[in-house]
């Protein structure tokens, strides 16, 4: 067992015997293992203490963890036959009865996909002339084999082509166009996610979101000062109650300047098993209420600490608070497909999928506890860049 004490405003934990033991023997390396689980400053550390290698828990306990078992390895520390996944197998089997975790009541579950109407119609055109570099129109298109694909009419199209013309045009119904039975159907799928991809980008821009570009590339929109004075939205809760969400707000930091927060989303079009818009959620930070922080890392500490208390049910209202928003209160929003008649219709009602069992969760039976991220704003460096 670790002997915990209390130094300064920090906490240590020191395994496994006082530093005695390790004099003793003499010929021991290593013995004590100072682990720092907190935002202690190296300077306020016990200079006996401070002399060791400390392994630090305080800004992620996985890579602590991981670097005390490598240790522990290295040493050849013998481990208990009796630990792994076992032990927390069978303690849950004999805290948490199988057949009393469950119930027989249907329960629905909420996912982030919206449903997509498709226009029924998407036509493939074959220009007159050189498509070299291919010409960019102000609706989504796909270049595929020297053909254009879109869901736009003839007329929209060459009007905005010149100088090339149409020679030839295809037209296909959207579902056979990405069915099973269509030997080309990969090809045919990826290139309506592109247009849908391409839509909504163009859609979120032309409501004044900015974007910011994630680790994979994608572009997250993100509400600010700007677009969003207020911060918090009206929407229609999946129960059908009116309800609202801050969008964006505000901490006083150590340091008496304000850090903020922007609520963002990303859509991941998808055209099968349905057309859906799979919305991805995400929170970024600025100083000013508009220009978002360049360092992942400063990024990663403040979401961790801001949104340790947000539940299922925080985020999900906040993707329907932003939806809502988007769609200017209406009933679904339209991703424009064509200068003036083609659009796909994103509905506001997320696809709800039904449980036709229930789970009880152990909390309703027996008292466990409640994990929470240790980490606060106050503990924070001013500077996160």
């Amino acid at each position: 067992q670790g002997v915990p004490f209390q130094m300064a405003t920090g906490s240590f934990f020191i395994l496994p015997l006082p530093n005695a033991v390790q004099k003793k023997a003499g010929d021991l390396s290593d013995f004590i293992i100072p682990i720092r689980i907190d935002d202690l400053p190296h300077g306020e550390i016990n200079i006996e203490i401070g002399r060791l290698n400390v392994v630090e828990f305080g800004a992620n306990w996985a890579s602590g963890l991981k670097q005390l078992c490598r240790k522990f390895e290295a040493d050849k520390v013998p481990r208990s036959l009796s630990g792994g996944p076992d032990v927390v197998r069978r303690w849950w089997e004999r805290e948490f009865a199988v057949d009393s975790g469950v119930d027989d009541v249907s329960e629905p579950h909420y996912s982030n996909w919206f449903p997509v109407q498709l226009p029924d119609r998407i036509y493939r055109y074959s220009p007159i002339g050189l498509v070299d570099p291919e010409p960019r129109l102000p609706f989504p298109i796909r270049w595929h084999e020297g053909r254009l694909v879109t869901f736009a009419s003839g007329s929209e199209v060459e009007q905005n082509l010149e100088p090339l013309r149409i020679q030839d045009v295809e037209t296909f119904d959207t579902t056979s166009f990405m069915s099973e039975e269509n030997q080309r159907r990969r090809d045919n799928r990826n290139i309506v996610v592109g247009i849908l991809t391409d839509a909504w980008e163009q859609f979120a821009s032309s409501r004044e979101l900015k974007s910011f570009e994630m680790a994979n590339g994608r572009a997250a929109f993100y509400f600010d000062l700007d677009v969003l004075p207020g911060s918090i939205v009206f929407f229609t809760s999946v129960d059908g109650a009116r309800k609202r969400r801050s969008l964006m707000g505000y901490k006083t930091r150590k340091s008496g300047m304000l850090r903020h927060w922007h609520f963002a989303l990303t859509a991941k079009p998808a055209v099968h098993p349905q057309p859906v818009l799979q919305v991805r959620t995400h929170v970024l930070f600025s100083d000013d209420g508009r220009t978002i922080w360049s360092s992942p890392d400063a990024m990663h500490r403040a979401r961790r600490s801001q949104c340790r208390q947000w539940w299922n049910d925080d985020w999900r209202d906040r993707i329907l608070a932003s939806m809502s928003w988007l769609a200017i209160n209406g009933s679904s929003l339209t991703l424009p497909l064509s200068v003036s008649s083609a659009v796909a219709v994103v509905g506001l009602r997320p696809v709800e999928f039904l449980s036709p069992v229930s789970l009880r969760e152990p909390s309703a039976d027996l008292d466990v506890g409640t994990a929470t991220d240790e980490i606060d704003d106050e503990d924070e460096p001013d500077d996160l860049q």
